[in-house]
């Protein structure tokens, strides 16, 4: 039989429709993403999570859900499930230097956090899936600041190796110089090398001027040499400076729980933060009713500090540091 007039006129219109409503729905997946990848940078996890789960129903191959689900997963401390998903998103995208870098993360809080039997094991697969990052794109200047990291103060048993340490900073000396300043300032810190590292901050903020980051990383420097004023300081400036800063908030709360001074303000801000969503890269809320607990505690609040602690472990009842100090309390 003979093809009827406009049959194939016909076929090429089916096509084109059948091409725009493919187009439409991949437009209005991604868009459906986007959002959830909106709400996890808001902070809003729960909210992320409920639509990510939602997409990887619709799409199990759809790597950047799977990612992000591991990064919401890493962000609240659940260890197991941010090494599940971020597995599933390196297995459907190999050649993804940030999912593998985020994979390394997850690892890595394993290998503090997790279970102590499998702490080594967590600790090589950090140093693999990094190196794996820096070697799909060299230019992953986080990822190799993770790795320079990890060389530098994991020990020898687990791949840690000062030279190469040396080696992955002078790279990034070269790739990024402010990471480089970085870098370098942990190194000569874990060679007890002070005012070599102080010289790096200093010359770091000098260079760049509006680097909150670098201020902080300062401040935690200040707090590691027990230099309470200095780190008081640094986190209220930054704090007055840039309120949405929320980590800074943080550490003077913190820097109040270690070192005994400014009780009031101490508490202050870490209840402030309390009332906070912390960011991915922000401390967990868990972290602040502990340090509150450490700074009732030494207040001599003794109620006040007992239930911040039991607040700790609630969320987290591993928690060995709220354990100990409950059972410090008289």
């Amino acid at each position: 039989l003979s093809t009827p007039p406009g049959a194939g006129m016909l076929k090429a219109v089916i096509s084109i429709l059948a091409l725009f409503v493919l187009v439409s729905t991949a437009a209005a997946q991604n868009a459906r993403l986007d959002q959830a990848v909106a709400l996890f940078d808001s902070g809003r996890y729960a909210e992320a999570r409920a639509e990510l789960e939602a997409i990887v129903k619709q799409q199990p191959k759809n790597a950047r859900a799977y990612a992000y689900l591991g990064r919401i997963a890493f962000a609240e401390r659940d260890t197991d499930r941010a090494v599940k998903w971020l597995k599933k998103a390196v297995d459907l995208e190999e050649t993804s230097s940030q999912y593998y870098a985020w994979l390394g993360y997850a690892y890595g809080q394993d290998a503090q956090h997790g279970n102590p039997l499998g702490r080594l094991a967590a600790a090589r697969k950090c140093k693999s899936s990094l190196e794996k990052a820096v070697n799909l794109d060299p230019q992953n200047h986080a990822a190799r600041m993770g790795l320079m990291e990890y060389y530098l103060q994991a020990p020898s048993v687990a791949g840690g190796d000062k030279e190469k340490a040396l080696a992955e900073a002078e790279t990034l000396r070269r790739q990024d110089p402010l990471l480089g300043h970085r870098a370098f300032a942990l190194i000569y810190e874990v060679e007890e090398q002070y005012d070599l590292a102080r010289r790096e901050y200093d010359q770091a903020i000098a260079a760049y001027p509006d680097s909150i980051d670098l201020r902080i990383q300062l401040g935690y420097f200040q707090q590691r040499r027990e230099a309470w004023d200095q780190a008081f300081a640094t986190f209220e400036q930054i704090w007055a400076e840039h309120p949405e800063e929320i980590n800074a908030c943080y550490q003077i709360g913190r820097t109040g729980a270690l070192s005994g001074q400014n009780l009031d303000r101490s508490t202050e801000c870490l209840r402030h933060y309390l009332q906070q969503q912390p960011g991915e890269d922000d401390p967990p809320l868990e972290a602040a009713h502990y340090r509150l607990g450490m700074v009732y505690q030494k207040a001599g609040k003794v109620d006040q500090a007992r239930a911040e602690y039991q607040a700790v472990l609630r969320t987290d009842p591993k928690h060995e540091g709220a354990k100990e100090a409950l059972k410090s309390l008289k």
